[in-house]
Parts: C-alpha cells; sequence; structure tokens
C-alpha cells in the first residue's frame, strides 16, 4: 500500500518523470485541473437530466445519473491531488501534507469512483 510506504533516501528523488520542483507541482496542478473539469462535466450531467422531469423516467438516463454522481466523488477525490499522503512517509512528493487516515480515505474514493466504469459499460 502506498500509504504505508516509506523511503528514507527522499532527497532529489523523482516520480513519474519529474525530476525538479516545478516539474513536480505542474504534475500536482495537472491533475487538479483535470478533476476541476471533471468534477463539473459531471456536475452539468447531473443538472441537465434532473432539471428535466421526463429525462429522469429514462433507463439510459438514469445510469448517467449513477455514472455522474460517481465521477463526482472521484473528481473531489483527484482534487485533492497528493495533499492527502503522508509527508513523514513520503517527503519526495510535491504537497504532501496528510496522515495515514487521509491517504487511506483519498484511495477509498478513487477507487469508489471505479464505479462509474461499470455505468459506462452498462450504456
Amino acid at each position: 500500500q502506498f500509504c504505508e510506504t516509506e523511503r528514507k533516501d527522499h532527497v532529489n528523488i523523482e516520480y513519474l518523470g519529474a525530476k525538479s520542483t516545478s516539474q513536480k507541482r505542474a504534475l500536482v496542478w495537472m491533475s487538479r485541473v483535470s478533476a476541476i473539469l471533471s468534477f463539473f462535466g459531471a456536475s452539468f450531467i447531473l443538472y441537465d437530466i434532473l432539471t428535466k422531469p421526463r429525462s429522469r423516467e429514462d433507463f439510459l438516463n438514469r445510469l448517467l445519473i449513477g455514472m455522474a454522481i460517481f465521477d463526482i466523488v472521484t473528481a473531489v477525490a483527484w482534487i485533492f491531488a497528493t495533499a492527502p499522503i503522508p509527508k513523514e512517509r513520503a517527503a519526495w512528493i510535491e504537497g504532501a501534507m496528510g496522515n495515514e487516515a487521509t491517504c487511506k480515505a483519498q484511495g477509498f474514493f478513487i477507487q469508489l469512483g471505479f464505479t462509474s466504469i461499470f455505468y459506462n459499460v452498462s450504456l
């Protein structure tokens, strides 16, 4: 589990190909920006379906509602990016400031987001 990973040689460690601090920050913000866009996109889908009473009756739209809800949950988890990761265990990761509980909570909600894949397959 990543939350329990500990590396003592955290000086100048690269991850995902990012070597400099600015590259690491860019990686963090790319995931945040894409999560924010995903959040707004799923929110719009949810709003669009729920504001039209006839749309709510359609079976495919009900599947879209479920998919949008799980996409929103996952997007919120991804917006936090690296913040929930424990700094004392992963100091080489830019923006890590959480603890083991926040890391596991984020992991739970990201895994929960895989439910939207099943909704997508159902469509």
